[in-house]
């Protein structure tokens, strides 16, 4: 029986190759063979060997499902991380500008005392 399933899968690899069609990839041969396993065992009432066929395609599925909240959950922290960062430049600069503006705003300070003290010297 187990040759005769290996010559049928053989068949059909060649009958696929034949007709020029694509070829299954690794994975979906793998799924494939997990698939035909399960429905034998179904059929020859090996409830344990059905099981073991399906539960990885489960399992995968939820694999699946668990990687894309992973990295949904990376890029938002991700997303967070460039925000904080971004506003940390911006204060930083804002914070610097200022020191800058309070700088121009003594030097003009002391200027216009200068010239004020220069006036009353040149009055008296």
């Amino acid at each position: 029986m187990l040759q005769k399933g290996n010559a049928s899968f053989s068949e059909d690899l060649q009958f696929a190759t034949e007709n020029g069609r694509k070829h299954l990839s690794e994975e979906e041969m793998k799924l494939k063979t997990r698939r035909e396993i399960a429905t034998l065992g179904m059929q020859l009432g090996k409830m344990n060997i059905a099981a073991w066929a399906s539960n990885d395609e489960e399992e995968k599925k939820q694999s699946a499902a668990r990687n894309a909240n992973v990295e949904e959950l990376e890029r938002i922290e991700f997303e967070k991380r460039a925000a904080q960062w971004e506003e940390a430049e911006k204060s930083k600069h804002t914070a610097k500008f200022k020191r800058e503006e309070i700088k121009i705003q003594a030097w003009e300070n002391q200027q216009k005392a200068k010239l004020e003290a220069e006036m009353r010297r040149i009055e008296v």
